[in-house]
């Protein structure tokens, strides 16, 4: 996995889906899934962020990212898949939390 890992934003309203994901990893490391929502009423530029396992909707990707990286979802198109971190889920930090390789987004260009 490459050093250019994005967080999600949101993880706290989708701890169950993130706990089953790291059940299911218990590595850490997994698939994730990117799917642009342009028809989202908060936000037309807002990208989801899904497990591949189960398409399981863990978060978004920050606004601020995710007018950079739309063209690029659009492009790739959702069946794409993207290297991804968890982290926490323990008893220090037990809230889990996700990060996502945003390389081949930002090579898209």
């Amino acid at each position: 996995m490459s050093d250019d890992l994005v967080g999600i934003v949101g993880e706290s309203f989708r701890q169950d889906a993130l706990m089953r994901l790291l059940a299911a990893h218990p590595d850490r490391a997994c698939l994730v899934k990117l799917i642009a929502e342009p028809d989202n009423p908060v936000d037309p530029n807002a990208i989801k962020v899904v497990s591949a396992d189960d398409d399981a909707m863990l978060g978004y990707i920050s606004r601020a990212e995710a007018v950079g990286f739309h063209a690029a979802v659009d492009a790739l198109g959702a069946n794409t898949r993207y290297c991804a971190k968890l982290w926490g889920g323990t008893d220090d930090k037990p809230s889990v939390g996700l990060w996502f390789d945003a390389g081949p987004l930002r090579q898209w260009r």
